[in-house]
């Protein structure tokens, strides 16, 4: 049910076809509402308005905007707005890739319990992909902390750390899609 310009039918978000321009501020891009703009005037992105957009949609529109436009999205995001949206987004994609990480490798396994005598070493490769996959919450938001934390000191070392922390972190944990 995806309409023609990328953005799914009902949604209100209709992708890259009604944008004009560079669209910062334009209307376009991330919604078209006064209340949806961040202090600086910038817009949120459909992840942090999931309330209008609706969980699966705002993922969806949100991961397709960081792998199709890294520049505009950035550009168009506001910076003092708080760490645990983009820290959330970054989890719940983080969890579920552990997720299917270790369903796969279940799948793996079973297969290769049918050629190999020792039942043992065929089942390691799935356990140790489920401890990957309940630890995962934790050593993501580590990941998100310690990217953001290197990327922000290359930064201060560079001269580029204009924006402050959050905006780094905000590039660190949105850039997991």
């Amino acid at each position: 049910d995806q309409q023609e310009d990328g953005g799914f039918a009902g949604s209100g978000y209709g992708g890259y076809a009604d944008r004009t321009g560079p669209g910062a501020f334009n209307g376009g891009g991330f919604g078209n509402g006064p209340h949806e703009k961040g202090p600086e005037g910038l817009r949120l992105c459909p992840w942090e308005r999931r309330e209008e957009y609706g969980f699966l949609n705002a993922l969806y529109l949100t991961s397709r905007d960081v792998l199709t436009g890294p520049g505009r999205f950035f550009q168009r995001m506001p910076t003092r707005v708080g760490l645990t949206q983009p820290l959330l987004f970054a989890l719940i994609l983080g969890v579920t890739a552990a997720f299917l990480g270790w369903i796969w490798s279940l799948a793996g396994s079973s297969l290769q319990s049918l050629l190999t005598a020792d039942l043992g070493r065929a089942f390691k490769g799935p356990l140790w992909s489920f401890f990957a996959f309940v630890g995962s919450p934790l050593s993501i938001t580590i990941d998100v902390f310690l990217r953001a934390g290197l990327m922000h000191l290359m930064l201060m070392l560079l001269g580029g750390n204009q924006l402050g922390f959050e905006a780094t972190f905000r590039v660190a944990a949105y850039g997991k899609a």
